[in-house]
């Protein structure tokens, strides 16, 4: 079975391998008619194939817009999470004094 995650970002090489495959499978199923709807296939044949690598594009092009859109509410999502964070980050922080230095002469032990 042919699953859509082979058609990814490299583009053309994976499509046409992919359409490839499509039309090796479909000559094969033709083979297994009688004459007759042979030569039907035959004169089909060509609408097919363009049709496959329409839909191989389209399918393509929807995988890459339905990912872009999946980081994207990721994204979102996260930086709504670290906010609150950040903000009790900043309000928990407890500001350190100075540390008191001895300068008098008589410390000097």
């Amino acid at each position: 079975m042919i699953g859509i995650s082979s058609v990814g970002s490299a583009g053309g090489i994976e499509e046409e391998a992919l359409t490839a495959q499509i039309i090796k499978g479909l000559e094969a199923a033709a083979a297994q008619l009688d004459l007759q709807q042979q030569r039907a296939f035959t004169a089909v044949r060509e609408g097919q194939v363009e049709e496959v690598k329409l839909l191989l594009a389209k399918a393509g092009d929807e995988l890459k817009r339905a990912s872009e859109y999946s980081f994207n509410q990721t994204f979102n999502y996260a930086s709504l999470m670290v906010l609150p964070g950040i903000l009790f980050g900043l309000m928990s922080d407890k500001r350190r004094g100075r540390k008191k230095v001895n300068t008098s002469a008589e410390y000097s032990a």
